[in-house]
């Protein structure tokens, strides 16, 4: 099937597709008799070794797939360190399983096994068609994300990275605090899915977003393209939190949030993540952060065809709005009285590049978002270490924008690959300023 024919809202059709040839394939592929066929053809002990332990962790991926969550492994136990290996190399785990079956199947051709050529030709074509199926759904939704991250970056600035900090003087950090996330414009909303359309509607309105607000964003957008108005069916969304703690003062804790479009734990999802400075889009597989599978899912749900934005203006305080509007221009000292420097939110401003896991170590690509990454804040890292610019020389000479920063690395990308194609979703000019809120 051609990788361009999948619409967003056809999608979860051919996910439910997948998910049913995959259960087929396993009653099969994880029976002993395959195993011994296999066997009995490869003649290398070095490469039936391959083929053994490949399939011995591709069963312990599906095995995770069907545990609860509330059974998943925790962060940096060997379980867990093991699966994060399995999930990095899953190509080449699941094409040695399939080049090793094919092998099998050709000896077995030559010589005079032909009472095992249905089985393994059986085999050999599931997984064929199941690795053909897993590419095509992932394109499809690396497509469906680039639009959701195009339209998102075209609506917001990146509140705490550190070019709009910066270029602020951290004033974007008190707009963010005080207008977006203080619930003082929000009313009591009736289901979660409003909640994150108010959370959505008024980082639209200032401006302004930190990670979080870039997920309400993305949901409100998913929501919408990726609903199946005829068969009723939606892709499943899920919005991680990425947890990890403090290492210089050992505590509190550091988060970030991300928005995965179908299952995380499956090849053929994708990490949508807008927040970076050249926003990615990729495989979740590839996601740059480690051990995404044992991270919380704070909301998971399939998409609902709902216009979230529109229905949670009904739950918004429009009257504060209109007698609070941020300031039209941030970089005006007399914005706000409270001296950035002092800025509690300074301690959440980073200089993050990208979001996709590279294996080579090449600087034109920045620092991943990995833990490490993460933490290296403002006030935590000296090369990040936070001088508010002078008016004058920031007039003139003003910060690189998104386009800019993210050029070089756009001009590479990884091999595209199911389990590990990175997309940068690029960046489209400056976003508009929003329309004021309507009159109720």
């Amino acid at each position: 099937m051609p990788q361009d024919t999948i619409r967003p809202d056809q999608i979860a059709h051919h996910q439910q597709v997948l998910d049913e040839a995959r259960d087929s394939l396993h009653q099969i592929l994880f029976d002993r008799k395959v195993s011994a066929l296999v066997a009995e053809q490869v003649d290398d002990p070095a490469h039936l070794d391959e083929f053994t332990r490949s399939l011995d962790d591709y069963r312990c991926l599906v095995e995770m797939w069907e545990r609860p969550s509330r059974q998943r492994f925790t962060p940096h136990d060997p379980g867990s360190i093991r699966l994060e290996r399995i999930k990095r190399s899953y190509q080449q785990t699941f094409d040695t399983v399939g080049t090793s079956v094919e092998a099998a199947h050709q000896r077995a051709t030559a010589g005079d096994g032909g009472g095992e050529l249905p089985l393994l030709a059986e085999v050999r074509d599931r997984l064929r068609s199941i690795r053909e199926q897993e590419g095509t759904l992932q394109q499809a939704r690396i497509a469906a994300g680039t639009v959701i991250a195009h339209w998102i970056r075209d609506r917001v600035h990146l509140t705490n990275q550190v070019d709009h900090f910066s270029e602020t003087e951290g004033r974007s950090g008190v707009t963010l605090r005080f207008y977006v996330r203080d619930q003082l414009a929000q009313l009591a909303a009736p289901d979660q899915e409003i909640r994150y359309g108010q959370w959505a509607y008024l980082s639209r309105y200032c401006r302004e977003a930190n990670c979080n607000e870039v997920v309400a964003l993305g949901l409100t957008m998913a929501h919408r393209i990726l609903y199946d108005q005829e068969r009723r069916i939606g892709d499943l969304l899920t919005q991680k939190i990425l947890d990890v703690l403090d290492p210089v003062h050992r505590t509190g804790r550091r988060q970030h949030g991300v928005l995965f479009l179908g299952d995380p734990d499956r090849p053929e999802s994708v990490a949508v993540e807008a927040w970076t400075r050249t926003p990615t889009v990729t495989g979740a597989f590839n996601y740059s952060w480690e051990q995404v599978h044992a991270a919380a899912s704070t909301y998971q749900r399939t998409a609902l065809g709902r216009d979230l934005l529109t229905e949670a203006e009904q739950y918004l305080d429009h009257e504060w709005l209109r007698r609070n509007a941020p300031p039209a221009d941030l970089r005006n000292p007399l914005a706000n009285r409270q001296d950035a420097r002092h800025y509690v939110g300074a301690a959440d401003v980073y200089a993050v590049d990208h979001a996709y896991y590279d294996r080579r170590d090449d600087p034109r690509f920045g620092i991943a978002l990995s833990p490490g990454a993460l933490l290296m804040s403002l006030n935590r890292d000296p090369r990040f270490s936070f001088v508010p610019p002078v008016p004058a020389l920031a007039a003139g000479h003003p910060p690189p924008t998104v386009a800019q920063v993210a050029g070089s690395a756009l001009s590479w990308q990884p091999a595209p690959t199911p389990s590990g194609t990175a997309a940068p979703a690029g960046h489209r000019g400056t976003p508009s300023p929003p329309a004021a809120p309507q009159r109720r």
